[in-house]
């Protein structure tokens, strides 16, 4: 079952995200789960390169 998380955020975030919702036909709630699947795919990256250097 999917969880809800809830996100607060400055107007102009919000301005710069309901934009790239119209720009792309998408919901806002579309363009952050896009946003935070990019980031975390980032950070999981970013982790396992650093992990390679490491080694």
């Amino acid at each position: 079952m999917p969880t809800r998380f809830t996100i607060v955020c400055e107007d102009e975030r919000a301005e710069t995200i309901a934009t790239l919702a119209r720009r792309h036909d998408l919901t806002e709630e579309g363009v952050l789960r896009q946003l935070l699947d990019l980031g975390l795919e980032a950070v999981e990256n970013a982790a396992e390169s650093q992990s390679a250097i490491e080694r």
